[in-house]
């Protein structure tokens, strides 16, 4: 008696642990779905934003040496946003195009696995606009990550240039 008893208890923890688990993987989907579209408007300002200050300001200041490390981390900065942008768009149309299954599967493909599944429904569904639209957001963000690191890398080896020839002169 005790043996099924304990038997059952153990069930009865682990299938509240399955229900609670459930619910809170649940309430995080739907949440980051209303999250999502309540900042979708905001992220797009953000990026109209991030863009032009990244063309008119950032990448002006690539060209002087002095102003190198600001245009890098900025570029990186902006890179963010629209990564930020790219995701909760993605993760709309993934849930509004193929629904709440995969939305899942495209979280648990770390957790940007939303992106390429909205290429994946946005292509099957014939939605060309949203597609470009992911494919520019998609290259600005790693377009713009990828230079910030670039220029970053080459401040920090014009900086130990520096830094030897200065020693050299001593």
């Amino acid at each position: 008696m005790k043996e099924w008893l304990k038997n059952m208890s153990s069930f009865i923890i682990g299938l509240a642990l399955i229900i609670v688990i459930g619910l809170l993987s649940g309430a995080f989907l739907f949440g980051a779905a209303w999250l999502s579209i309540k900042a979708l408007p905001w992220l797009y300002l953000a990026s109209y934003l991030a863009f032009g200050f990244t063309i008119f300001v950032l990448l002006p200041l690539t060209f002087f040496r002095r102003t190198r490390v600001f245009a890098s981390s900025g570029l990186i900065i902006t890179s963010y946003i629209f990564g930020l942008n790219l995701w909760c768009f993605s993760f709309i149309l993934t849930l509004a195009l193929w629904g709440v299954i995969a939305v899942i599967i495209g979280l648990f493909i770390a957790m940007v696995g939303v992106v390429p599944i909205a290429l994946l429904a946005t292509g099957f569904s014939a939605e060309w606009g949203a597609f470009m639209d992911i494919i520019l957001l998609l290259f600005l963000t790693f377009g713009c990550r990828y230079l910030g690191l670039h220029i970053g890398i080459k401040v920090e080896r014009e900086a130990i240039a520096d830094y030897h020839s200065w020693e050299q002169d001593l």
